[in-house]
Parts: C-alpha cells; sequence; structure tokens
C-alpha cells in the first residue's frame, strides 16, 4: 500500500495528478472558497502535501492567512467600489466577506488601500456625476490594487 504525497506527485501517482500542487493552483483553489471558511488543512488534504510546504509556498506573499486577508479585502474594494451609495452598508459588504469586526476591518482596509472603506463607496457606481472622491485617488487606488495583484501573480 502506498501513501499518496508529494513524492507521489513527482512521480505521477496518486490523486494529486487532477490537483497539482503549484502555488498557482492553490490560489484558484483558495480564490473560489473565499466567502468559505479555508484553511492550510484544506489545502493540505486537497493537493496531498505538508502544511509546511503551503506555509513556505505562500510565505513570499505575506502568509496564508495574510494572503486571504488581502484577497477578501480586495473583493470588499471591489464591492465598494461598484455599490449604490445611497443603499449600501460597510458592514453588510465587510460581513459578506468575512470581517466581522467594523473597527478591525476599516483598519485593515485603510492598511491596504491608504484610504477607508467610506471613501471608496460608489466610486465605480457612476463615474459620470461627482462621487466626492479625487480621481486622482481613484487612479492610485486601482494601482496600488493592481499591482498587489500583479505581485501575488
Amino acid at each position: 500500500m502506498r501513501s499518496s504525497g508529494y513524492l507521489d506527485t513527482l512521480l505521477g501517482y496518486g490523486a494529486s495528478i487532477d490537483a497539482p500542487a503549484t502555488l498557482g493552483a492553490m490560489q484558484h483553489f483558495v480564490m473560489t472558497r473565499l466567502r468559505g471558511n479555508i484553511d492550510v488543512e484544506d489545502l493540505s488534504q486537497h493537493f496531498h502535501i505538508s502544511r509546511s510546504t503551503i506555509y513556505r509556498l505562500f510565505k513570499p506573499l505575506g502568509g496564508f492567512k495574510q494572503y486571504i486577508n488581502n484577497a477578501r479585502l480586495e473583493r470588499c474594494y471591489a464591492d465598494l467600489r461598484r455599490a449604490d451609495p445611497n443603499s449600501v452598508r460597510i458592514a453588510h459588504v465587510a460581513n459578506s466577506w468575512g470581517f466581522n469586526d467594523a473597527s478591525s476591518f476599516t483598519r485593515r482596509f485603510r492598511s491596504l488601500f491608504g484610504v477607508p472603506p467610506a471613501q471608496v463607496i460608489g466610486t465605480g457606481h457612476d463615474l459620470s456625476r461627482n462621487s466626492g472622491v479625487n480621481p486622482e485617488l481613484r487612479v492610485s487606488d486601482l494601482t496600488r490594487v493592481y499591482m498587489n495583484w500583479l505581485q501575488q501573480v
């Protein structure tokens, strides 16, 4: 009886053939499950690799947990940008992506994007009217999001 693992993956055996243990494949796996609970154990079981290998692969991206938090924050940013400023609630968007503490969410959001969530609401909803956000700020925020994404690829 043979156990499935890293050596089997290298040799082309085991269930890992359908799910190669590359960083890109793991990122895709995580991104498709962002709204749910995702942890290292899920990746370990799916890709048949050790937890320490996962931590090592995600380390250049700030770590596994940071990668998930940043991905969720980027989804929040996109949702807030597209939202109708007259009807959106920041707490609702934050909760939908797994952030239950408003002050922690705001702190993390500001740290990643340089602006509070309230300043992003509706900036992409109707760009023809004045949304109250400096257009230069929008460009710099989009550039920052793009650069973060580019670094992760």
